[in-house]
């Protein structure tokens, strides 16, 4: 019996291990989506001082 309990444990383990890593890998790759689109948002904006020149 106590050798099922070590492996239902270390199943358990590996488990909350891969969910965690998985997590991680999503919470990083959307942060890195989010970063270029506010950048690609703030490119695209036009600029406070415009681009014609009074002459």
């Amino acid at each position: 019996m106590e050798n099922s309990y070590i492996d239902i444990d270390s199943l358990v383990r590996r488990a909350n291990q891969q969910r965690s890593d998985a997590m991680g890998e999503i919470l990083s790759l959307g942060w890195k989506h989010f970063k270029q689109m506010l950048a690609n948002l703030l490119h695209h904006l036009p600029h406070p001082h415009g681009h014609l020149s009074h002459s």
